[in-house]
């Protein structure tokens, strides 16, 4: 007799994000809700998945009639209590939460956090977000003092990773910390403590207010959105307030820098001056593939298919609740998509492969690709971001010519333009890039425009208005 594959009673699976599933219950006339994250359950046989999915919901089961649920939470509670609890049950990535978290407490909790969120109005986050890109928030900024950031640099020489694991940050703000830049209040008290030095002595403490960009303040409406869209899932509320709320438009120019035709032939020569090969394979993949930096430095040679022509995107860099760099899937099952490998970018991957196998036997123990990654760094391990920043900063410095603003991420502006521009369908070039189509015209309109624009002009040269067809009319 076969057996049934049907989820267990009171388990759904999501859709649109692979592994995550939803628990219902109903316990003395009440409905709980909790999202709940399967790790590797693509993986997984029918028979195990649902053993193991067994075993959560009644876990969670008895943990409601216990009354030991994390952060129980009512309408009449309020928005900085609604955080606590949408962080302490949230499935998303680490790495999201903690942006979320960030977000939240620099610019929400300051206006909103001692109001309950039944008295929270679209209304009331309109006007929240008009004066946050009007006239911003109050930011204060820990700047480490010249002689700390000596300190620093002396002590984590040779070993920065280690130090910056042991302070509990993640290797960007400990770079930033190194390169004496400001940070938040929270990573100056870990650092000054891991030192043992008072944090008013180690930094230089700053308080500003400056107008917030149009695409900042959406990405706040989007954290505030992501708590009460649990509220209501969990029906503590009935309505998610920021779905009615007025945001400032986003502008093209904050779309991001990207390379047009007269500016592409600049980076491309930049790009091959590059001496470091790691480096210059990460920034090639960006460009020519249109992929996330995450994704670049993720991929494995597992995940190149030089037969077939393709690259199979799967992994992402994300972080763990530390703030370290991991491995893991990529955030969405759209993200994981396969993109045509040109002939000339082969070549240029398998003279990569060659030497870095050359590398591999030079170093010995020293270096360890444990991961089988196309780049690595120095050891064989993950690739800084803050390494491909690095580079990026070189080449605007060396060609002026180039955009002010342009980084990592506008390779994949980059990319997707010249796709829009030479006129690909814009379905094809959400898929490419694993977005959706309502995310490639949002952001990439700038080129849309330009194509409308162009197919005009050839109209006028089809219909030749005002020319010889004046004769036809006539």
């Amino acid at each position: 007799m076969k057996k049934s594959s049907k989820l267990p009673i009171g388990v759904t699976a999501r859709k649109d994000r692979e592994g995550l599933y939803k628990f219902q219950v109903m316990v003395n006339g009440r409905r709980y809700i909790e999202s709940y994250r399967l790790e590797n359950a693509e993986d997984m046989k029918q028979a195990e998945r649902n053993s193991r999915l067994q075993k959560a919901i009644d876990l969670f089961r008895d943990k409601v009639e216990r009354g030991t649920v994390k952060g129980d939470i009512t309408d009449r509670d309020t928005f900085s209590k609604a955080v606590a609890w949408y962080l302490s049950i949230s499935k998303n990535r680490d790495s999201t939460i903690l942006n979320r978290e960030r977000t939240l407490n620099a610019y929400v909790m300051p206006e909103l956090g001692d109001i309950q969120v039944k008295r929270i109005t679209s209304a009331m986050l309109t006007s929240l977000f008009s004066d946050l890109h009007a006239h911003g928030s109050v930011k204060t900024t820990y700047t480490p003092t010249p002689d700390f950031v000596n300190i620093i640099k002396t002590d984590s020489k040779g070993k920065i990773a280690d130090t910056a694991a042991a302070v509990g940050i993640g290797m960007k703000r400990f770079h930033h910390l190194r390169n004496g830049r400001g940070v938040e209040k929270k990573t100056a008290e870990l650092i000054a403590l891991y030192y043992k030095k008072p944090v008013e002595k180690a930094f230089i403490i700053e308080t500003t207010t400056a107008p917030l960009s149009a695409k900042t303040v959406d990405h706040i409406a989007n954290s505030i959105s992501a708590v009460f869209t649990k509220l209501v899932a969990n029906d503590v509320v009935s309505k998610n307030p920021v779905s009615k709320a007025e945001k400032p438009p986003i502008g093209e120019h904050e779309g991001g820098a990207f390379l047009d035709n007269e500016t592409m032939p600049i980076f491309q020569k930049a790009l091959a001056n590059i001496d470091n090969a790691d480096i210059r394979i990460l920034l090639t993949l960006c460009l020519e593939c249109g992929l996330r930096n995450g994704e670049a430095r993720s991929l494995s040679w597992d995940n190149i298919d030089f037969a077939k022509r393709a690259i199979n995107i799967r992994r992402s860099i994300t972080k763990d609740r530390k703030g370290k760099e991991v491995i893991g899937l990529t955030k969405t099952t759209r993200s994981r998509r396969s993109v045509p490998l040109s002939d000339s970018l082969s070549a240029r991957l398998m003279e990569h492969k060659a030497y870095q196998e050359q590398t591999a036997a030079e170093r010995g123990t020293a270096y360890d690709n444990k991961y089988n990654l196309i780049a690595t760094n120095t050891t064989g391990n993950i690739m800084q971001l803050s390494a491909l920043t690095h580079y990026m900063q070189r080449i605007r410095k060396e060609n002026p010519e180039l955009p002010a603003d342009l980084h990592t991420h506008s390779l994949r502006h980059s990319f997707c333009s010249l796709l829009i521009g030479n006129g690909v369908n814009v379905v094809a070039v959400a898929a490419l890039l694993g977005d959706t189509v309502d995310m490639v015209t949002k952001i990439y309109a700038h080129s849309f425009e330009a194509l409308e624009r162009k197919a005009m002009e050839n109209l006028v040269d089809i219909f030749n208005f005002g020319g010889d067809n004046q004769a036809l009319i006539s």
